[in-house]
């Protein structure tokens, strides 16, 4: 199954943890460049950039193109703060994405 819409779309964005780490790195430090980044997560520019890439509204780029949270990106960082260290499902269910409700499911 895969979830569709909107919820989807921030489950997906938020279901990796180095995703999760960006958005509290970026929290923490402000505008940061992917360099810094890299750098920062210990991880290489290429993974990094994927990583950032698949961040969607939840990154936004300044004018020296270095990346900072967006308003959904801010909300994001919330929901997920004291979320940190429990299973992907209770990301779904911070997010309010339940098994029930069949209209965010594509079968």
């Amino acid at each position: 199954m895969k979830l569709k819409g909107s919820q989807g779309e921030l489950y997906f964005s938020l279901k990796h943890p180095l995703r999760c780490c960006i958005l509290e790195l970026l929290k923490a430090n402000g505008a940061l460049s992917s360099s810094e980044l890299s750098n920062l997560l210990s991880v290489s520019l290429g993974r990094c950039i994927y990583h950032l890439d698949n961040l969607n509204d939840l990154i936004k780029k300044d004018k020296k193109q270095r990346y900072l949270l967006s308003g959904k990106g801010l909300t994001a960082y919330k929901l997920l703060s004291g979320k940190k260290n429990q299973k992907s499902m209770d990301v779904k269910i911070a997010f309010s994405v339940k098994p029930e409700n069949e209209n965010l499911y594509i079968t």
